[in-house]
């Protein structure tokens, strides 16, 4: 016959808690609470990582959904909240950078100009900012279109 040894709570050399249990399932690994549908990563709770709805993840800050991801996609920033997004190239900080407060998204640098949707920028000498490309075999070029 195989033995059985509940235990409400697992403690290290020094009396600190390791693992405890609240005995309906919840279980607490050296402060991160595990659920089920959640897992806490501070103290007062506000900043966690979710699956409580079917095919999809959130990522909590500060009691906020920053950061969704379902079967239909991935979403940054759907409470539309005043969060700049950044990503980094080797040689530049800003490569790509959304300002969340002021609708902005540029390329190569922070806000460019207040008001403008978007930027591109770049500092080097006889660089090109843009090029435009159509592979299509016929005889029509790429077209970019400005309208008012």
């Amino acid at each position: 016959m195989a033995s059985i040894l509940k235990v409400n709570e697992l403690k290290d050399a020094g009396g600190n808690a390791i693992i405890t249990s609240n005995g309906s399932g919840a279980v607490t690994y050296s402060g991160v609470d595990l659920n089920g549908t959640e897992l806490v990563l501070d103290a007062d709770a506000d900043t966690s990582i979710t699956a409580d709805t079917d095919d999809q993840i959130d990522i909590r800050l500060g009691g906020v959904d920053e950061i969704t991801m379902s079967s239909s996609g991935i979403v940054i920033n759907e409470g539309s909240n005043d969060r700049d997004f950044r990503i980094e190239s080797n040689g530049n900080t800003h490569m790509l950078f959304v300002d969340g407060g002021n609708d902005h998204v540029s390329i190569g640098a922070t806000t460019l100009e207040s008001g403008d949707v978007l930027g591109v920028n770049d500092s080097g000498a006889n660089s090109t900012i843009a090029r435009f490309t159509n592979t299509n075999a016929d005889e029509h070029g790429v077209k970019i279109i400005m309208q008012k």
